[in-house]
């Protein structure tokens, strides 16, 4: 039997095939999907390219941080003063080093060969480094105005510090008796508010005592008997009797509890330091044992670091209270206090002298087998081992213009020198001592 066909345009015949309609949508359709997917691939690989070029420009600047690093400000004056050959900063190929002087605020010019002398700022330039096969210019500057170490008193670089300090963040705590702190600490001037405090609290204890003293309460009763006996001798019109003499804080010995300088006898300043692993925290407390058992807590600092502590520098000056006390009293007023919680990591603690006048011993406590091991220059004695000794050379002859903020930035190389360092692609930054 014959099958009648009929042929409609634009739909299948037989159902075999695709009719002309249906190829056009599904051309459109993978179009649509397509063009996005494609754009999603360019736009991948324009950034892996940039991460490509990031990663080689981030490599350049660790591996010269790193040189610069290894170098003290001498060698590195030397480096940029001596020929392009015998460059060992970085051994990459390089056209030209150079030291420079600052014209004008972003303008540089070469400075002349020859010259050795350090400045608290000090620029120079590496040009034409070749890293993944893109040359770059190199712009560093050395500054010892450092402000990542910058303190609410001042900055570590006007405080006396231990010869072997390493400033890596990541390992050292630093910290600082006078409760300034690296970090921005919230608190400033730890003793003075302590002390204003408890000058404040003994004078409420001075007055309450007053008040409550039956020699208060016997010249209220001749107060109240020599209104009426002034009332008496005014109707009499006769001379009224002389007012009675309140007592003072004076006459009772009172008086001693608002006066700072002997307050400031009875208090006692103790440094509490805990490393547990990778974090520090501190704090000052003082105790006051006069009219009766006063404790007073700042907290310092609570940082966190990257990696396992290995040593902690106090610097240390002392206190108000240490001060107050005359030589020979043979107690404590500065007390410091320090655990290791994690005993399997050993911890070098460094306490370097701030110009101190030293009246008695500072006193140091900590766990026994705690695996701290105590420097200092300090008079210091150790409540488990005794008097510790003194080591005279922990703290480095520089006082001032030790530590040295690093900033090398990774620039668009150019043949004019005004013109460089201008374009900059990636920065680092770090800290070096002289």
């Amino acid at each position: 039997m014959r099958r009648n066909h009929s042929i409609k345009a634009g739909l299948k015949l037989d159902d075999k095939g695709f009719s002309l309609v249906e190829l056009i949508i599904s051309i459109a359709i993978l179009v649509i999907i397509m063009v996005p997917l494609m754009s999603n691939f360019i736009r991948s690989m324009q950034m892996n390219k940039k991460a490509e070029k990031y990663q080689l420009q981030s490599n350049l600047a660790a591996s010269l941080m790193e040189g610069l690093k290894a170098s003290t400000t001498k060698e590195i004056i030397n480096e940029f003063n001596g020929p392009k050959d015998s460059f060992e900063i970085i051994p990459n190929d390089i056209d030209d080093i150079m030291r420079l002087e600052l014209i004008a605020p972003g303008e540089y010019k070469k400075r002349e060969t020859g010259i050795y002398d350090e400045q608290a700022t000090d620029y120079y330039a590496i040009h034409g480094v070749i890293a993944g096969g893109s040359a770059y210019d190199v712009f560093i500057r050395l500054d010892a105005a450092t402000e990542s170490y910058k303190t609410e008193a001042d900055d570590l670089n006007n405080y006396p510090m231990p010869e072997i300090i390493n400033l890596d963040e990541e390992a050292n705590g630093l910290l600082f008796s006078d409760g300034s702190s690296v970090y921005k600490s919230n608190e400033t001037d730890p003793d003075g508010k302590t002390l204003e405090a408890l000058v404040q609290l003994g004078e409420e204890y001075a007055y309450s005592t007053l008040y409550s003293s039956q020699a208060y309460l016997d010249y209220l009763t001749a107060y109240n008997q020599w209104l009426v006996a002034c009332n008496e001798a005014a109707m009499k019109g006769i001379s009224p009797p002389p007012e009675p003499t309140p007592p003072t804080l004076a006459s009772l010995g009172l008086d001693i509890y608002t006066d700072a300088d002997y307050i400031k006898k009875y208090v006692t300043k103790n440094m509490i330091i805990t490393v547990n692993d990778t974090s520090v925290s501190y704090e000052i407390k003082y105790n006051c044992y006069l009219w009766a058992p006063i404790d007073i807590t700042h907290q310092i600092d609570q940082v966190k670091y990257a990696s396992t502590v290995e040593n902690i520098y106090l610097f240390y000056k002392q206190s108000i209270f240490q001060s107050a006390l005359n030589p020979g009293d043979n107690t404590y007023a500065d007390i410091i206090y320090i655990h290791n919680k994690e005993a399997e990591n050993k911890v070098n603690f460094f306490i370097a002298d701030q110009n101190n006048t030293l009246f008695n011993p500072i006193k140091i406590e900590r766990p026994t087998d705690d695996s701290v091991k105590v420097f200092t220059n300090v008079l210091s004695y150790e409540a488990n081992t005794g008097m510790l000794p003194i080591n005279p050379t922990l703290v480095n002859t520089y006082e001032l213009n030790r530590i040295f903020d690093i900033t090398i930035d990774i620039c668009k190389a150019e043949t004019e020198q005004s013109n460089r360092y201008k374009e900059v692609y990636y920065t680092l930054n770090s800290t070096k001592e002289r």
